[in-house]
């Protein structure tokens, strides 16, 4: 198969902008809200400076009641309608949308959301974080929410825990949490998300696309490159096994195809004949007219050879001026005599070159497969003797090798 350049760069750059374009996605949403927490943070921080000044010392003594108070008593008690008063117009006009106080062992003080005054929180996080001095914060979406004056719905609010200080000794003396409404702030972090999607793929497309045609023309060189050195291959391949005076197949293909035919005999218990030729008269026409008539007189020879037999025969120049035909089915001497005589009458027939006419005859050597041998070698070896006792007994004729 073919290698097709576009077709794997479009495979792997396509996944691998769809990926990119994701993680940048993904850490540019990460890292804006955790600016937002970051900032959120420490605007609450700010906030809760105020708190303290408000708050403290004047509520201290219900801070230290309220260690040893249950539910109702701290809900009914008076400072809560103090407290919220003093927050609610703190915060109003604020992002701030909830409070909540938190005495050291982890009860609710206050909460802006009254039936939560009492719960127990000394196992939150974000309590036990701000009560050794450390700020939390964390992000979350909520479907409802109580804030200081009603019911919200579909919020991104953003829940810090913040550690109060007294001013003089700079002690943790409360925890205070404060929820901050950031749905705006959020649905502008998913616009310019949307604008950073948009962006992005534009530029890799943009990208994308001069890659892509870079690889196109890369792949349509490489495919000529291809096809070149495939005709080259083809080329050589042809070369190897023709024989170039002829364009017969040569020596080296005669022996390989002879090994095929054997096998696939063997295979299908089938024969073929094996006629071996070779020229009478040629030494003399090449040494008295050159090689350049003798070239000529061989291509014209072969070309009458293969006239003179079916499509499925067929002829090499394994030699000199020898030649070898395989006649696949023949496999008894009788089956190829016609054959044998008519390429004696063919090759006789005068051939002009030049301004000259010569002649020549061939004698031929006949061995069946597997009337005779079982194996090339001793096939090529009896149809060569038989092609010699040919000669022997006067050329221009045909001798066949016999059990």
């Amino acid at each position: 198969m073919k290698f097709r350049l576009r077709r794997y760069f479009l495979l792997t750059s396509l996944p691998v902008m769809v990926i990119i374009t994701m993680l940048s996605v993904y850490g540019y949403i990460e890292f804006a809200k955790s600016i937002l927490v970051e900032q959120e943070s420490h605007a609450n921080q700010q906030q809760t400076r105020l708190i303290g000044q408000l708050l403290w010392p004047r509520f201290q003594s219900h801070i230290m009641w309220s260690k040893n108070q249950g539910e109702i008593s701290l809900r009914a008690a008076q400072a809560v309608e103090e407290i919220d008063k003093i927050v609610v117009d703190l915060f109003r006009g604020s992002n701030v949308i909830k409070a909540k106080l938190y005495n050291l062992d982890g009860v609710t003080v206050y909460s802006s959301q009254h039936s939560q005054i009492g719960a127990d929180k000394s196992d939150n996080p974000g309590f036990m974080s701000a009560s050794n001095g450390r700020v939390r914060s964390n992000l979350t979406w909520r479907n409802e929410f109580h804030a200081f004056e009603k019911i919200i719905m579909e919020r991104d609010v953003v829940s810090s825990y913040l550690p109060l200080y007294d001013t003089r000794t700079r002690e943790v003396i409360a925890v205070v949490e404060l929820y901050s409404d950031v749905t705006n702030l959020v649905a502008r972090i998913h616009h310019t998300r949307n604008q950073v999607i948009f962006g992005a793929l534009t530029c890799f497309g943009l990208l994308l696309g001069l890659l892509y045609v870079l690889a196109v023309r890369a792949d349509l060189l490489i495919r000529r490159q291809h096809d070149v050195l495939t005709d080259a291959n083809v080329e050589i391949s042809r070369l190897a096994y023709t024989d170039a005076v002829t364009q017969l197949p040569n020596r080296h293909r005669f022996d390989q195809a002879l090994e095929e035919q054997i096998q696939h005999c063997r295979r299908h218990d089938e024969g073929f004949s094996l006629l071996y030729l070779d020229l009478d008269g040629f030494k003399d026409i090449n040494d008295d007219h050159g090689h350049g008539a003798g070239d000529a007189i061989l291509a014209e020879v072969g070309q009458r050879l293969k006239k003179a037999v079916r499509e499925t025969d067929m002829v090499y120049r394994v030699g000199g001026d020898e030649f070898a035909l395989m006649m696949p089915g023949a496999n008894t001497p009788e089956s190829v005599t016609q054959v044998a005589e008519n390429l004696l009458a063919r090759v006789a027939q005068p051939i002009e070159f030049g301004e000259q006419s010569h002649s020549v005859s061939t004698s031929i050597g006949i061995a069946c497969y597997p009337r005779v041998a079982t194996n090339a070698a001793t096939l090529i070896e009896l149809a060569d003797a038989a092609m010699y006792r040919a000669k022997a007994r006067g050329k221009n004729c045909y001798e066949t090798a016999e059990i």
